[in-house]
């Protein structure tokens, strides 16, 4: 049923979930009590959709609060492990790749350095190639899922078996010595080995006994009740499983307390038939599914994550831990969102409408059903800064990405999720230096990293034989404030003083036309400046600034360190994910929707055409 708005209730309940799972993120844990007017919901909405999370494995408890004149309130937060993303900075220096948990934990981290700055180190197909190799990297054995992922302990799930993004983990797989063989099942042999059991708090773990013996079976039309299990010596035979004509009850299932016990199997061909599939709390139960878009089919495991530990999967919601929710990627340039993907427009790196996410999907090497995100690295850098750093709590904020060269993200009210704007190309001295992007007299010829040595250099400054930009930078600086007690080198010295009037200018710019009340300075290298120099920086913004608007802003640098953009990059899958209320992806492409349905929908939303009423 859709309201007069176009919402149906569907939108609505994703919408809470949406509200729940953001205000938890950012400031939990919290009590159901504190949830209600953080989310603007009423209790009962609260209720329902915290019970919902905490099924799917979403949220977790955390201890509780002591009474208060009253009863102990129970804390909730959103549970870290249940979910990965990898961000993908593509600087103008190196490709770096972070692999990061719910927490934004860092779990696992690569780069690849672009040498020799400029020239073939852009070429799209290195950078493609860098950013699927340091994915890989980072994902180790666990992968995206496929026919050879590995269990735990060495047991392998041979060909024919599927499990996208999370796979088995060490706690919570295959014991040692099994494997899933060729169509599903357990081959002769190699079965569920013993003490392994679906269970609250339980696994498929590590331990030895006897395997599914010839002639132990279960026959067909027996079904497994709720508390039931299989019992020791229980299995089903070679070629079978539990197939189409098995059921799993409502309620029933593998439930807490159930287990696969010792000297059970699953015979070779066999595994989960169609439809029956994993539930949320405890195992196997009944209208629940496992992974990316997926059931238990014939013999195979959908896409998305592994066995987890007392933990099912609810409808629509996480297969299992650490299922990959995407990948983010930060570039230098311009994005273009278009109907066939995105296109970026990195003129100062000679992209001209790469479709990078295309060439990455054509290699072959990314599943179909990992979503993959392009967005501009300044709006990276920004969306980290506002959500982990500088910029929580500001309502106006620009944060500046100070690099190779310079750009910006301008967040607002007008602009709540990031805007990035190519500052560094805005015109600071007519007829002045050449910018790599073709044009002259640009504040990024005056004030990036790649400007300020070449300024140096030009000068008769003398960076080490070979050093890449960042080497020459740092010699630059100890050149204008050597350690030693030796005379600074007044060249140096004057290049940087130059730089922060420059810089100074252009943030003035941006604080005259957007009236931040904090301007947060990031990148490498505006990192590696550090404090003395932003002082220089902001006594030459605020003398080129209107008074008021100059009054009411505060200039500091970002907190998050050099890695900001990769953490940032990271956050566009976890923020989509968010919007969907927690729900994955459908795997496969989408339904295509019938144009009568599309044109019926617009108008109900107010977007088409609209009829005339009676009194008209």
């Amino acid at each position: 049923m859709a309201t007069r708005t176009g919402r149906t209730v569907r939108d609505l309940r994703r919408e809470n979930r949406t509200a729940v799972l953001q205000r938890l993120y950012f400031d939990g844990p919290m009590s159901r009590l504190a949830l209600g007017p953080a989310a603007g919901l009423s209790s009962g909405s609260v209720s329902n959709v915290v019970a919902e999370l905490l099924a799917e494995g979403l949220v977790e408890e955390a201890g509780s609060l002591g009474p208060d004149g009253g009863r102990p309130r129970t804390l909730v937060r959103v549970a870290a492990d249940r979910g990965r993303m990898i961000g993908v900075d593509v600087g103008e220096t190196r490709v770096r790749v972070g692999l990061f948990d719910l927490s934004m934990r860092e779990l696992a981290r690569a780069e690849r350095p672009l040498p020799g700055h400029g020239g073939r180190s852009y070429d799209v197909d290195v950078v493609a190639g860098h950013i699927l190799d340091g994915v890989a990297e980072v994902l180790g054995g666990d992968g995206f899922g496929g026919p050879e992922e590995t269990g735990a302990d060495g047991g392998g799930i041979g060909p024919g078996w599927d499990l996208g993004g999370g796979g088995v983990r060490a706690d919570e797989g295959l014991g040692s010595g099994g494997s899933l063989g060729d169509g599903g099942g357990a081959r002769d042999g190699e079965g569920l080995v013993s003490g392994g059991g679906l269970g609250a708090g339980g696994s498929l773990s590590p331990g030895s006994g006897r395997k599914l013996r010839p002639g132990e079976n279960l026959r067909s039309g027996d079904g497994l009740r709720s508390g039931d299990g299989l019992r020791s010596g229980d299995g089903s035979r070679f070629g079978g499983g539990i197939g189409p004509a098995w059921g799993l009850g409502p309620g029933g299932g593998f439930g807490a307390g159930s287990r696969l016990g010792a000297d059970s199997g699953l015979g070779s061909g066999g595994g989960a038939g169609s439809g029956e599939i994993l539930g949320a709390g405890d195992g196997l139960g009944a209208g629940e599914d496992f992974g990316f878009g997926g059931g238990r089919g014939n013999g195979r495991v959908a896409g998305g994550a592994g066995v987890g530990a007392a933990r099912g999967a609810g409808p629509g919601a996480l297969g299992g831990p650490g299922e990959l929710l995407g990948i983010g990627i930060g570039v230098p340039g311009i994005v273009e969102h278009t109907p066939d993907g995105p296109l970026v427009h990195g003129q100062t790196v000679g992209w001209d409408a790469v479709p990078l996410e295309r060439l990455l999907r054509a290699s072959g090497r990314l599943p179909a059903h990992v979503p993959l995100f392009v967005d501009n690295g300044a709006k990276t850098l920004g969306q980290a800064e506002m959500w982990f750093g500088g910029g929580r709590g500001a309502r106006d904020a620009v944060v500046v990405l100070f690099g190779s060269g310079v750009g910006a993200c301008v967040v607002g009210a007008e602009a709540e999720p990031g805007r990035a704007v190519e500052w560094g190309h805005l015109t600071v001295r007519v007829r002045g230096r050449r910018c790599r992007c073709g044009a002259r007299g640009c504040l990024e010829a005056y004030a990036g990293a790649e400007a300020l040595v070449a300024r140096w250099r030009e000068e008769g400054g003398r960076p080490p034989s070979g050093a890449g930009e960042e080497a020459a930078l740092t010699a630059l600086l100890a050149a204008a404030h050597p350690s030693d007690g030796s005379a600074p080198d007044p060249v140096a010295v004057r290049v940087l003083e130059e730089t922060a009037e420059y810089l100074g200018a252009g943030l003035a710019d941006l604080i005259n036309l957007f009236q931040p009340e904090r301007i947060l300075v990031g990148g490498w290298a505006g990192l590696q400046l550090g404090a003395p120099f932003l002082d220089s920086v902001r006594r030459h913004a605020l003398d080129h600034s209107l008074r008021y608007a100059a009054s009411r802003v505060s200039i500091v640098l970002g907190r998050l360190g050099p890695d900001a953009v990769t953490v940032g990059a990271a956050t566009l899958p976890l923020a989509a994910f968010f919007a969907r209320g927690g729900h994955r992806l459908p795997a496969g492409p989408p339904t295509p929707v019938p144009a009568w349905r599309a044109a019926l929908g617009g108008r109900m939303a107010g977007t088409g055409a609209t009829t005339r009423g009676h009194g008209e």
